[in-house]
């Protein structure tokens, strides 16, 4: 699983920024840009991700294979 490739994927997708998709999703700045950089990201913060995108999480992580 690939979480950084998914946000950088959505992120153009939806045309915004990093700190636009962490207000949308109710995350801190600084904790999507951790996942962003390849950290672990809990799966509450996948989830939140991937509600802000408006997709199902399966859909929001097979982006990042």
């Amino acid at each position: 699983m690939n979480i950084e490739k998914s946000i950088a994927y959505y992120m153009l997708i939806k045309k915004v920024n990093q700190k636009e998709l962490a207000k949308r999703a109710g995350l801190a700045e600084e904790t999507l840009s951790r996942a962003k950089a390849g950290r672990p990201a809990s799966i509450e913060t996948i989830q939140k991700l991937a509600k802000a995108c408006k997709v199902q999480v399966r859909t929001f992580i097979r982006h990042g294979e």
